[in-house]
């Protein structure tokens, strides 16, 4: 879970290097409020897509997760 966490982390700490809220964060991410928030506490995995969706929207470098090891869900 290890690159959940990161992700979660760096999409805060960018969301807020903006400004924008996690409504209009949500919103250009094209995904619920609810969710959004799930994912930014690294509650929800938010699959291939909407981790894309929401790394390109705040400018997340999806190569600098590549050096982290995920451990497999039990």
């Amino acid at each position: 879970m290890e690159i959940l966490v990161e992700f979660s982390r760096k999409m805060k700490t960018y969301r807020k290097a903006i400004h924008w809220t996690q409504e209009k964060t949500a919103f250009e991410c094209e995904i619920s409020l609810e969710h959004y928030k799930r994912i930014e506490l690294g509650k929800s995995n938010p699959g291939l897509i909407i981790a894309v969706r929401i790394a390109r929207i705040l400018d997340i470098d999806l190569n600098a997760l590549k050096c982290l090891e995920d451990e497999p869900e039990e």
